[in-house]
């Protein structure tokens, strides 16, 4: 926080936070549409999933040119008070709108899927020859993934054993 505080103070720190938790939602809604879009290639219905972003930059377009100005006026009368900055209000809620037409219009080209779906009923196999060999095969890149965790770890205990500043010269 100290480099931030240099930056611009206490009120640019509060004013992160604040954008960051109504930004946060927008996390979701991304993780959401990357797992749609996965289905809608698994059905071969690529246009749909590569037309989608367009609606989260049109709703962001929108949301700098239409919310911005709607917020700004609207805070200057009183209406809007829980607004700290409408213009990246504005802003932030072209990007959730964005996110959430996006995913709408995604679920939406599978829908007829998702009817069949959870009309029919399938059985679910925990265990199934499949399961089994994507857990076989991941098992050597699970542990060449982590050797690099395990390195730091090994070593930064060595280092907590030596002089005062190893562990912080270590890590540079």
């Amino acid at each position: 926080f100290g480099s931030l505080e240099k930056r611009g103070g206490q009120a640019f720190i509060d004013e992160c936070i604040y954008l960051t938790r109504w930004l946060f939602p927008y996390l979701g809604l991304t993780m959401l549409s990357a797992v749609v879009m996965g289905a809608l290639h698994k059905q071969g219905k690529m246009l749909l999933s590569a037309a989608s972003p367009i609606i989260f930059n049109i709703c962001m377009i929108l949301g700098a040119i239409f919310f911005v100005t709607w917020f700004s006026q609207g805070n200057n009368t009183g209406q809007l008070q829980f607004l700290k900055n409408p213009t990246l209000m504005g802003l932030v809620v072209g990007v959730l709108l964005g996110g959430f037409l996006q995913i709408l219009a995604q679920l939406l080209g599978l829908y007829s899927s998702l009817i069949k779906f959870f009309n029919q009923p399938t059985k679910i196999k925990i265990f199934s020859p499949e399961l089994k060999k994507i857990l076989v095969l991941m098992f050597p890149m699970m542990i060449a993934a982590s050797s690099a965790q395990i390195n730091v770890v090994i070593n930064t205990n060595f280092a907590i054993s030596l002089e005062s500043g190893a562990v912080t010269w270590l890590s540079y």
